[in-house]
């Protein structure tokens, strides 16, 4: 089995054990960089009341939405430092999301953005939401306020890092700084984030410290 392919496990086992763990009927799940639908859709089928569901990839969203599911919101939009703006897709790794980093005029496959504040108060939720956050690099957008906005609202998020797609630590400080970070398959704790860096994974489950903000 090649690295690619036992990634490709890693990732769809830990997606699985997260939402297993945390899904009921009255859940509320936010996929932020949903894909082609996996965790979504499983989400569904373990009987969450609701689902949103937000990608840059119009043909993911496209195809989707052909399948009408009910209780399943759909977003095409890139997660960005702002909304109502434009941003390209990395067309060699299209299929995994990437969004680039910067703004250009006048390609044929322009993204709309959103702010990730801007698209949490665009969803009616209450406290205890599950949320699963994967958007290829784009986490060196989320702002320090956005990581305190999800520490109040969710009790855990299942987190990707793409490290090889932001030069500086920052993501990793503000997960550290308002969450506990957890390995995703085997639920250690983990309190430094170089050891994240370092390692061979990237998923981890974060759960708020009490009153971070403080």
């Amino acid at each position: 089995m090649g690295n690619n392919l036992i990634y490709r496990f890693l990732n769809i086992k830990s997606n699985k054990m997260f939402l297993e763990d945390n899904i009921n009927n009255e859940s509320i799940y936010i996929d932020i960089g949903c894909n082609n639908g996996y965790t979504a859709l499983y989400a569904l089928k373990l009987g969450a009341k609701e689902v949103f569901a937000i990608d840059a990839n119009q043909n993911h969203v496209n195809n989707l939405k052909k399948k009408n599911f009910k209780n399943l919101t759909l977003t095409h939009k890139a997660v960005y430092l702002k909304s109502n703006d434009h941003v390209s897709l990395n067309k060699s790794i299209e299929s995994l999301n990437d969004v680039e980093a910067y703004i250009e005029e006048g390609r044929d496959n322009q993204i709309p953005t959103i702010t990730l504040s801007d698209y949490l108060e665009s969803i009616p939720y209450d406290k205890n939401l599950i949320v699963k956050i994967d958007i290829e690099g784009s986490e060196k957008y989320i702002s320090e306020d956005e990581f305190k906005l999800l520490a109040e609202i969710s009790d855990k998020i299942h987190f990707a890092f793409h490290q090889h797609h932001f030069t500086d630590d920052n993501p990793y400080k503000l997960a550290f700084k308002y969450f506990r970070v957890y390995h995703s398959l085997y639920g250690y704790e983990v309190t430094d984030y170089l050891e994240i860096k370092k390692s061979n994974y990237k998923e981890v489950i974060l759960t708020p410290k009490e009153n971070p903000w403080n």
